[in-house]
């Protein structure tokens, strides 16, 4: 008989039972209840039940198409899985496969019925109660929306946060925050909404404001994106009965009556945002809409229009697609004020090629007015990229070497903070599971007093989860962004070792994707380019310290 013996722990403590005691319990059920068995032990040290993204349970269940087990032993159940659907495809593939399941600590066995059906039971309960926490977790915060206070992070253009006194008891002062208008601020605020309705696109609206040399408060011009920020959010508006049934008629859960939205008020949302490796916009059904404490900046009436505009043009938007011919779209940037330069001035010459010009988008906006950088001839300054970068990189192992050295630091810093996030999963963890105490404490308590002290615990904690997932996102976009660094640096790494021939059998787009790999800005101050490569180690020891993105290549004005 050959049987997979299968063991999971989400991190490495003296808690709960360890790898290797799992692995031998399993030994000695299969040797009690099963006869001249041979083993194959998977084994996933450090990785969360929560789904199934585990190297040896993914070997596991490839091994299913090519090796005929006739059971699966595990310590328990939610080594396999925590999830019940994650469970129960698993199990849909033991049934296929003709393979049993064992749990120990459950005394499940699929051999019989009633085990098949205590194991789907078991596995539906543990499902329920990490979904009752869940709803634990966003009823507390649904009455956290309630107070229209501010939770922290970056405060939106037009207000400043203010702390406000509470609960002082014992000469102790508790305080929330909540959002003032800043008058300077709210001016530019106004501008946005009155100014986009106007001119109509974001482009427009960004053209408008360089021209009047309106920057954000890190002295940057304002970006489309960010502009389209602004202008949907409903932080702004006034809150009144027209805005309750903008976010009524699309399934918003709004935490205050329709009577309470008198326009004295503008709005605050939550939920706006979901957290994971890479942070995304929830749909606006999933948002708390409740009533701020914050004087409102934009009438209702502008607000809607500005948001029927949006739609409008995004609807109308047309994919952007780079020029045919040029190849430094994207990548060259001017030398005065670090605006992108833009293809413009496409011609076709007597020999039949192309020319066109490189000019810098605060130049074109502006008018010339903020930035007077001369434009740079494209159809020059492309191919002479090309041949310079061939005539460097054949020589530059250095440059190979040192990319090689740097994704061998990134592994080891990834490493490191997989061990960073299973400690924060398993405070988590901990964190949830206290709640789920007290709410049960509640739930039996006959003293006021002490169940609202239960009630001040669980704000506490519910704070404290809030700043433990606030971290683990970070450590989460973090880890996504050193594995692009890794994969990245493989690619770049396999093509600087065959340029020369790629590139010369290359397509336009080809051309421009194998450049976009292995340069990392081009600069032109109106007379010559600088090309910076991506970094490696030993250009920056080589006292490269004024380009720390690379190789510096430099060429005189065509």
């Amino acid at each position: 008989m050959k049987i997979a013996i299968y063991a999971r722990k989400s991190r490495t403590t003296d808690k709960g039972e360890s790898i290797e005691n799992q692995i031998s319990l399993c030994r000695q059920y299969a040797a009690v209840h099963f006869q001249d068995a041979i083993f194959d032990e998977y084994k996933d040290e450090g990785y969360s039940g929560g789904n199934t993204n585990r190297p040896a349970f993914k070997e596991l269940l490839q091994s299913f198409k090519k090796e005929h087990y006739d059971v699966l032993i595990c310590y328990r159940l939610d080594r396999i899985s925590r999830n019940v659907l994650d469970f129960s495809s698993t199990l849909d593939m033991l049934s296929k496969n003709n393979i049993a399941f064992v749990s120990i600590k459950e005394n499940f066995d699929t051999t019989t019925p009633m085990g098949r059906a205590m194991l789907h039971i078991s596995s539906v309960f543990a499902q329920l109660e990490r979904e009752t926490i869940a709803e634990r977790i966003r009823d507390n915060m649904l009455e956290l929306s309630k107070t229209g206070r501010w939770l922290g992070g970056t405060t939106p253009l037009g207000y400043t946060s203010k702390k406000v006194a509470y609960d002082v008891k014992n000469s102790k002062t508790k305080y929330y925050t909540i959002l003032k208008a800043d008058e300077m601020e709210a001016s530019i605020v106004k501008l946005i909404f009155k100014k986009y309705l106007e001119l109509g696109s974001l482009s427009q609206l960004e053209t408008h404001l360089i021209q009047k040399d309106i920057r954000t408060l890190n002295n940057k011009f304002y970006h489309p994106h960010v502009l389209k920020n602004i202008l949907a959010n409903p932080v702004y508006v006034v809150a009144d009965q027209s805005i309750y049934d903008y976010f009524y008629d699309r399934d918003a859960y709004i935490a205050h009556p329709k009577s309470d939205f008198t326009g004295d008020y503008a709005p605050m949302v939550y939920n706006k945002n979901r957290q994971g490796k890479i942070i995304y916009k929830n749909n606006i059904s999933e948002w708390i809409v409740a009533l701020g404490q914050h004087r409102p900046l934009i009438s209702s009436t502008l607000w809607l229009q500005v948001q029927k505009q949006l739609n409008t043009n995004r609807r109308k938007a047309i994919p952007h697609h780079q020029s045919s011919h040029a190849l430094l779209t994207g990548l060259i940037h001017c030398g005065h004020c670090g605006a992108p330069m833009k293809v413009t001035n496409q011609s076709v010459l007597k020999d039949g090629s192309i020319s066109y010009i490189y000019r810098c988008t605060t130049k074109l906006k502006s008018h010339g007015k903020l930035c007077n950088m001369p434009n740079a001839k494209g159809h020059h300054l492309d191919p002479a990229v090309i041949e310079k970068v061939k005539q460097l990189l054949p020589d530059n192992n250095q440059l190979i070497q040192g990319l090689a050295k740097e994704r061998l630091t990134t592994a080891s810093a990834q490493q490191e903070d997989d061990k960073n996030i299973i400690i924060m999963e398993g405070a988590l963890q901990q964190n949830e599971k206290a709640i789920s105490k007290l709410v049960r404490l509640i739930a039996s308590c006959e003293d006021s007093l002490l169940e609202r002290s239960y009630h001040k615990e669980i704000d506490r904690l519910h704070k404290e989860q809030m700043v433990l997932e606030e971290k683990l996102w970070g450590l989460q976009n973090t880890k996504l962004e050193n594995s692009k660094l890794i994969e990245n640096t493989d690619k770049i790494i396999d093509i600087l070792r065959d340029f020369d021939r790629r590139i010369n059998e290359a397509s336009i787009n080809e051309k421009r994707i194998l450049l976009q790999s292995i340069i990392h800005s081009v600069v032109w101050d109106g007379h010559k380019i600088n090309v910076y490569l991506y970094r490696s180690e030993q250009d920056y020891e080589n006292n490269n310290h004024n380009y720390p993105h690379g190789c510096k290549i430099t060429y005189e004005k065509w």
